[in-house]
């Protein structure tokens, strides 16, 4: 509202959080009237009687919604309102103190006096056992667990511990009876099992009844008895038993009182009994805590031993102590402390900051279980916070993410109390940052510079294109239009370093009406239009219609010589290359059908006829006439 406003304590009323000390709206005039986001459209009057806001009017007493930022009432000294907070993020521990997620209809919509959606509790931790419901960290009674074990309530599920001492696998011998007459069964208590006699003797150790401690070889007096205040309502006493007795079943009997009499017996005094869960003596050092006692008060203490089965009595001399002062009281909190957090931000982006806090002091600890950090855009008119997952409160910093370029959110620090607290740290300074906005380097806008027109060119340049051009140009697209014709001719020119932004254009007729435009298709995968520019060529002849040209002597697209096209030497390499396979392959058909011809003819069929006929064996062979061998020497 007007330039006073201040933020007051909150409290719940009808579904709303509304502020506990509403302050007077200013009355000044409209032009003094400050524009934050809680001010209204009209300043608001009063005359003692009525009040006239925002174009209506109402009685004295009377109160209603300023839509649903604010809750006023009309008043003697004018209207007072305080802005509407729903319970999204805060408040809920007074619902449900046991509820560990909380949902909302994600359809609300805010309509006085519906201002705040109803939040509803999903899951409060709580177990159901045997059918029925037990809250979250409370104990299950025995009668449904058992008396063996003790069971509770963990974050909805049930989790049991063994309440019994473990069982040995055989009998102890030192029980009084044969082993035949041993059982398992259960102990005094009716619950957990021991081992023990048929006739009802647990296998505890046991002192005959008729030995007394003096047949033991020990004294019946307690002589080391020490007592120590614990704190202004507890002392810790202390004492050692024989050896003897260790693993005997028996308990401590405590008598005190603060104000003995002078004919007062002990018997008389307040009497308690502390036992170990077994039942038994089982060290030699015993030490108890002894409670509920009054501060700064003298007392007077005898400490007995007893013997479940045996009449033998173990005691201490009657000793004085007092308990200590009671401490001064804590000074009692408000509600509500406001704490100062020193939140800052650094690192901040187009979609990230990293906020900063200082380091929790020790007696802020006392009242902080954890931290969350909350933000909202302020520039939408809504009281709903995004809330960061729990942070240890031994942290410092937190990164928020997700955030909206170019946008301003209001951050402030949540510090979570205990359950069982009843003051909260609210904090005090909220801190707002600005996200930076995005920056597009493609943002720029091609304007064209100079057209020089001749009788039948034209000379186009532009400016605009950031500098080296090729970095954010493809390429560039000119456009122009005979006024007579009416039909689009174009051509293409590559964006390079050392080129000047401008290009030369032939073929036009003389004293004719021209449009042209530039277009840039960009690196980005988008395009840049420049605006239209209308020309008129000079007077003169008409001269021979040729393509566009260029400063650069072919730079435009499809105006380059045959000789230096690139893609002629690319169309020679591959004609060259072809004639070089089939060269290839001719010759290969030559090795092969050459190689085929040299192949070996077949032999003839060897004759088949006597061994004789071989001329070999007729020179030596003898005569078959029966001439003898002289003959050959005649």
């Amino acid at each position: 509202m007007g330039g006073g406003d201040e933020t007051a304590p909150a409290v719940q009323q009808e579904g709303v959080i509304v502020a506990t000390d509403p302050l007077p709206t200013t009355t000044a005039a409209p032009e003094e009237t400050t524009s934050d986001a809680s001010a209204v459209d009209a300043a608001p009057t009063s005359d003692g009687t009525s009040c006239d806001f925002d174009g209506a009017s109402y009685k004295l007493g009377e109160e209603f919604h300023d839509g649903c930022r604010q809750f006023c009432q009309c008043t003697e000294t004018g209207v007072s309102c305080a802005a509407i907070e729903c319970p999204h993020h805060f408040g809920l521990k007074l619902i449900n103190p046991d509820c560990m997620q909380w949902s909302q209809p994600d359809d609300f919509t805010p309509t006085p006096p519906e201002c705040c959606p109803e939040v509803t509790c999903v899951d409060d931790g709580s177990c159901t056992f045997e059918g029925e419901k037990f809250r979250n960290g409370h104990p299950l009674p025995e009668k449904l667990t058992g008396c063996e074990q003790r069971c509770y309530c963990e974050f909805g599920n049930v989790t049991c511990q063994s309440a019994c001492d473990p069982v040995p696998a055989t009998p102890p011998r030192t029980l009084p009876c044969p082993p035949d007459r041993v059982t398992l069964g259960p102990g005094s208590n009716g619950c957990c099992k021991l081992w023990q006699c048929s006739d009802g003797v647990t296998s505890r150790p046991s002192v005959p009844p008729n030995i007394h401690a003096e047949g033991l070889g020990i004294g019946n007096e307690i002589s080391d008895l020490d007592v120590r205040d614990v704190d202004a309502e507890s002392v810790k006493f202390s004492f050692s038993i024989p050896p003897a007795l260790v693993g005997l079943p028996g308990k401590t009997e405590v008598l005190y009182t603060d104000s003995p009499g002078l004919n007062d017996e002990a018997s008389s005094w307040d009497r308690r009994v502390f036992q170990t869960p077994s039942g038994l003596l089982d060290r030699t050092d015993l030490s108890w805590v002894l409670g509920d006692l009054r501060p700064a008060t003298p007392y007077v203490m005898q400490v007995k031993v007893l013997f479940d089965q045996s009449s033998t009595i173990l005691q201490s001399n009657v000793v004085e102590f007092q308990t200590r002062d009671a401490p001064e009281a804590a000074p009692t909190l408000p509600p509500k402390v406001e704490v100062d957090a020193e939140l800052q931000a650094s690192d901040v982006d187009t979609t990230s900051a990293l906020i900063q806090w200082r380091r929790l002091t020790e007696e802020e600890l006392r009242y902080i279980d954890g931290i969350q950090l909350r933000y909202r855009d302020v520039d939408v008119d809504a009281q709903v916070w995004t809330m960061t997952p729990f942070i240890h409160r031994e942290l410092t910093t937190y990164k928020l993410t997700e955030l909206k370029p170019d946008t301003t959110y209001e951050v402030d620090i949540v510090l979570m109390p205990f359950q069982t607290q009843r003051t909260e740290m609210v904090s005090s300074h909220p801190l707002r940052i600005s996200t930076l906005p995005v920056f597009d380097r493609y943002d720029f806008n091609i304007t064209l510079g100079k057209v020089e027109p001749g009788p039948n060119s034209v000379r186009v340049s532009w400016t605009g294109i950031p500098q080296p051009q090729y970095q954010f140009v493809n390429v560039y697209r000119i456009v122009y239009i005979y006024e007579k014709e009416r039909e689009e001719k174009h051509t293409f020119k590559l964006a390079k370093t050392s080129d000047e932004p401008s290009i030369l254009i032939k073929g036009l007729k003389p004293s004719s009406k021209y449009q042209v435009w530039l277009e840039a298709y960009l690196k980005n995968g988008k395009k840049r239009v420049s605006e239209v520019r209308e020309f008129d060529t000079k007077p003169g002849q008409l001269g021979k219609p040729e393509e566009i040209r260029d400063e650069s002597a072919g730079d435009a697209l499809g105006t380059r010589d045959p000789p230096n096209n690139y893609y002629s030497g690319m169309v020679a390499a591959a004609i060259i290359a072809t004639m070089a396979i089939l060269l290839c392959l001719f010759l290969a058909f030559l090795l092969v059908r050459r190689a085929s011809r040299a192949a070996v003819e077949p032999a003839a069929a060897r004759k088949n006829g006597p061994s004789y006929d071989n001329p070999a064996f007729k020179n030596s062979e003898l005569d078959v006439n029966g001439a003898n061998g002289n003959d050959r020497f005649a």
